[in-house]
């Protein structure tokens, strides 16, 4: 690549996306004991540092910083260590005693192992033996429930898996891989691998049944109140009403957002689990033998029940949702109109009051023209009084005569000059 172009940030992990986790070529017989343990987030960097810390017991070398996988050869076992998104995966393996299916115990394992403690919870435990023997020689009934026993063809009839999926006194679920001569060891090698992660992906994915249990009662109750208070909204009047019901819809709302985020990664988790359930179903290209059941019809029986209850109490917690959201306009509408009526209603009295100030504040200019008309004609009395005094009012004027004279001509006046102003204020309010 031209040093002149930059590469993305991402591009190594992209290009070495493909080659994470290869598969492995096993020679048959092989005996396999597969561990996942379910991750917090917060646990990744303490289950790099346990891991770190087996490899050194060991005496391998420990993965690089940052890896994910990685492989250690420890005498005649070999462990392959996954760490995914929200488990990490121990797998030992070894040819040695592999001879008679499930012989042996877990405790074979190398020494460190057995006091190793990994940072998350175990929930998967898989023993599974790859036989070269045929399958009618092997003692199924001592090695499986009879009762759920599934045995499917596999790898285009290469092979039968076998599997009861339940687990023994010690906890762990036995599947037995048998091969044919035409079973290579890199097809062998797929075929346990995808099936350990059938087994892994199923377990994952019915996590989600435990999410249902504790969303279930929630979504009962809020469904419940919702019905009362939907009901309750019919006979509500007035704004403070409506009020209470609005606050007591927004706290179920808010208590059902919090459902909905405490399961909502589980659920979607469920949903990419199950989906890879399917897919290794597909791949190892089952076909079905002897009437026994196979692993599809055992997964419509039993697993996509359990899938279909979670997507179900999903489902009703977004329908849920659209109902509160739904109701909750509805009552904000109807407030919305409640105030606007109050709102009409204190405008109308406002006007009222406002006509009844008016007349008022005629009535008041009417009584204040009449006062200071009466104040101006006394004071020309006092002029006319004076002025008949000095001789200089006409004999035939007498005081009386001129304020009689000058009550209409100030009334007039006065009243012209108010209407003069009252014209300018309203030219001014309306400029």
């Amino acid at each position: 690549m031209p040093t002149r172009f930059t590469p993305h940030p991402e591009r190594d992990s992209v290009l070495a996306e493909l080659h994470v986790r290869p598969f492995i070529a096993y020679p048959t017989p092989h005996r396999f004991h597969h561990y996942a343990f379910v991750l917090e987030p917060a646990l990744i960097g303490s289950e790099r540092e346990a891991f770190h810390r087996l490899c050194t017991a060991l005496g391998a070398p420990p993965p690089p910083d940052g890896a994910r996988f990685h492989l250690v050869t420890v005498g005649d076992w070999r462990l392959r260590w996954e760490l995914h998104t929200e488990f990490v995966s121990y797998m030992w393996s070894t040819s040695k005693g592999a001879d008679e299916p499930f012989a042996g115990s877990p405790a074979d394992i190398p020494a460190p192992f057995q006091t190793h403690v990994p940072a998350g919870a175990l929930l998967v435990a898989l023993d599974v033996a790859l036989a070269a023997r045929p399958l009618d020689t092997l003692p199924l009934d001592t090695l499986f429930d009879r009762s759920t026993l599934s045995i499917v063809g596999a790898a285009q009839d290469a092979a039968l898996v076998a599997a009861d999926f339940r687990p023994r006194d010690n906890g762990v679920i036995r599947i037995l891989v048998v091969a044919t001569g035409t079973l290579t060891q890199t097809r062998a090698g797929r075929l346990v691998q995808r099936v350990i992660e059938l087994e892994t992906y199923r377990c994952l994915a019915l996590l989600g049944l435990a999410a249902t249990r504790t969303a279930d009662p929630l979504v009962r109750r809020i469904e419940a109140e919702l019905l009362r208070l939907s009901s309750s909204m019919t006979g509500t009047r007035g704004a403070a009403a409506n009020t209470r019901v609005l606050e007591e819809l927004t706290d179920l709302s808010a208590r059902l957002e919090a459902g909905i985020a405490a399961t909502a990664f589980r659920f979607g988790a469920t949903r990419a689990y199950a989906e890879l359930v399917r897919s290794r179903i597909e791949v190892i290209r089952e076909t079905e033998y002897a009437g026994y059941i196979s692993f599809s019809r055992m997964l419509r029986r039993r697993f996509n029940p359990a899938i279909a209850t979670c997507a179900a109490i999903e489902a009703r917690q977004r329908a849920l949702a659209e109902r509160l959201a739904h109701a909750v306009d509805l009552l904000r509408t109807r407030i919305q109109s409640d105030l606007e009526q109050q709102n009409g209603e204190m405008l109308s009295a406002m006007n009222r009051r406002s006509r009844l100030q008016l007349r008022l504040q005629q009535t008041v200019e009417g009584l204040s023209i009449a006062a200071i008309s009466y104040y101006i004609v006394g004071l020309v009395g006092y002029m006319a009084k004076g002025a008949k005094d000095a001789g200089a009012l006409p004999a035939a004027l007498s005081p009386e005569v001129v304020v009689a004279l000058a009550v209409p001509v100030v009334a007039v006046g006065l009243w012209l000059i108010l209407d003069r102003a009252r014209t300018r204020w309203r030219r001014d309010e309306e400029e």
